[in-house]
């Protein structure tokens, strides 16, 4: 037997979910060639890596992100392989980059921008459009992919491609409704992943209700059975963040949607929520309940809490849910800041923070470049406002005027941080690990490394699950459910993703500004520590934090 990779006496967690081995595991070409001991005398590799006292995992996949517009300046998709990743699943929330013709471009722009905050700079120099279809954009996307990546079309992005200005007005005719399946099959044979859809609490940059949420039951079950005809099971869907009766009649309709087509239909997401608390458990019980007549779906959730670092000069993602802000939000930085000095709008303003006043007290003023801001530093907006005797919003607001609304807050271990809450969400089988939006918002985090924080907290420090349980969570449980062919498993035959840890030092850093993002405005990332070599297709992509020069991912 001739190999390319030898792991030699590693732990091996295979991805089923069942008890680890000591065994070694042996790479020829892009597949997994060998799993077991007693390797043959004659058998010879190219390179043995000492696996003693680790882990030998199959590449993690990360079901929920936004690196499309990434993946046209950086292949690497960083830092998500540092972090073990091996897999990612892009065009979630009805939002794509194909396929696009004429005005459909400018108009995505300004929707990413709006909806997963990438700013129009970083498309100008980064994100050509040089093609229309969904094929043109893969074979763009392939050559010097150094991850496996899956494409989903994008429900909006697809009605305007069909509809143009009348996607954002009505539901569909019967002649684009079937132009939209022909154009939504082309896709799919050329090798996109499945669908993406929303509701209408996601808006674009005009304040109206995306296209996908114009779209009637009808529209959306034909075009998940075309998923199904091409043998895809992934439909995804974004749905009200808040309002518990709208979640759960929402998916309602998406239960109906996957027992009507047969996909898996992924939502994203379920969260611990002061602000709406218990709404967690009336979901699990919903889906549940589909689940017993036969639907195929699970909510999505992200592993770390929702920390974020915000400045009323960029964005800031609860503006969204509060009328008036987000309507200055929507005007220019210099316009924003009229807005927010106008004292008449003050009480207003105010009034709209309410709901939210347990996550207000949580935020912090965290960097400044105004001497008279200096003393505010690792201050609470609510300690501010007691001090000072004026509301959270006062402190907000005034402190960020004093600097062209440039100082920076940030929020820790407001949302989703209740270790029991959500490690039951994380056990729970009709639960999805997959909400990251890794690629998104990144001036306000960093979404990659929830992997990382899954083996670190919620296995190491917490022991909420097992090693294999969320091993199995992260990667074959994905591959099944998704049907990400020979992927996810180690056994032999299968394609060679994997990941080599230590699970005694295995731990996300610090979350730091980069200046790496083409047209300025930087990103915040987090890198690994415990990572020892990351495995894609075959080629060590990443050891030990460094990137080779291997470029061997895929589209899957």
């Amino acid at each position: 037997m001739s190999l390319s990779l030898l792991f030699k006496n590693a732990r091996i967690v295979d991805g089923t979910g069942n008890p680890a081995f000591t065994g070694d595991v042996g790479v020829a070409g892009d597949r997994i060639a060998y799993v077991g001991m007693g390797l043959k005398a004659d058998a010879k590799a190219e390179r043995i890596i000492d696996a003693s006292g680790k882990v030998l995992a199959p590449g993690f996949i990360e079901l929920h992100t936004h690196y499309d517009p990434q993946l046209c300046w950086d292949r690497t998709a960083s830092p998500a392989a540092e972090h073990g990743v091996t897999t990612v699943v892009m065009g979630n929330c009805s939002l794509s980059l194909a396929p696009v013709t004429g005005e459909g471009r400018a108009k995505m722009t300004r929707m990413f921008n709006r909806i997963e905050d990438l700013r129009p700079e970083l498309f100008a120099a980064a994100v050509p459009y040089c093609w229309e279809d969904f094929r043109q954009y893969l074979d763009f996307v392939r050559p010097g992919l150094g991850i496996n990546a899956g494409a989903v079309v994008g429900h909006s992005t697809l009605r305007h491609y069909v509809m143009g200005e009348a996607a954002q007005q009505r539901p569909a005719t019967d002649a684009e409704l079937e132009r939209m399946c022909a154009v939504l099959g082309d896709a799919l044979a050329a090798g996109a992943f499945g669908l993406s859809l929303s509701y209408d609490h996601l808006h674009d940059e005009n304040d109206h209700p995306v296209a996908s949420s114009f779209a009637d039951t009808r529209e959306r079950v034909a075009l998940a059975r075309v998923i199904s005809a091409h043998q895809r099971a992934y439909v995804q869907c974004n749905i009200n963040l808040l309002d518990t009766e709208t979640r759960l009649r929402q998916l309602d309709e998406l239960g109906t949607l996957a027992l009507e087509s047969g996909v898996f239909c992924s939502v994203l997401g379920i969260m611990e929520n002061p602000v709406t608390p218990g709404q967690w458990v009336a979901e699990l019980e919903k889906v549940d309940a589909l689940k017993l007549r036969g639907a195929r779906m699970a909510l999505e959730t992200q592993v770390r809490p929702l920390d974020l670092a915000f400045s009323l000069n960029r964005s800031w993602l609860v503006a969204y849910y509060m009328p008036t802000w987000a309507a200055i939000m929507a005007r220019s930085p210099s316009e924003r800041a009229e807005g927010f000095a106008d004292r008449a709008l003050r009480q207003r303003l105010d009034e709209e923070t309410r709901p939210f006043e347990n996550l207000f007290r949580c935020i912090h003023v965290r960097k400044t470049g105004s001497r008279d801001n200096q003393a505010y530093v690792g201050r609470s907006l609510w300690d501010i406002s007691r001090a000072e005797g004026g509301t959270m919003t006062d402190a907000l607001l005034d402190i960020s005027l004093r600097e062209g609304l440039a100082t920076v807050f940030d929020w820790r271990n407001a949302i989703h941080a209740n270790v029991n809450i959500v490690g039951h969400m994380l056990n729970h089988p009709s639960v999805k690990v997959g909400g990251s939006d890794a690629g998104a918002h990144i001036a306000q985090f960093s979404g990659e490394g929830d992997s990382t924080f899954m083996l670190e907290c919620y296995v190491r420090e917490h022991g909420k699950l097992t090693l294999e349980r969320a091993i199995h969570r992260m990667t074959g449980e994905m591959a099944r459910d998704f049907n990400i062919r020979d992927r996810g498993i180690i056994t032999e035959g299968r394609f060679a993703d994997l990941v080599l840890f230590d699970p005694a030092t295995v731990a996300r850093g610090e979350e730091h500004l980069v200046d790496d993002v083409p047209g300025g405005g930087g990103r915040y990332v987090r890198r690994a520590t415990g990572f020892e070599s990351v495995v894609v297709n075959g080629r060590v992509f990443v050891e030990r934090g460094r990137y080779t020069d291997a470029r061997a991912g895929r589209i899957v």
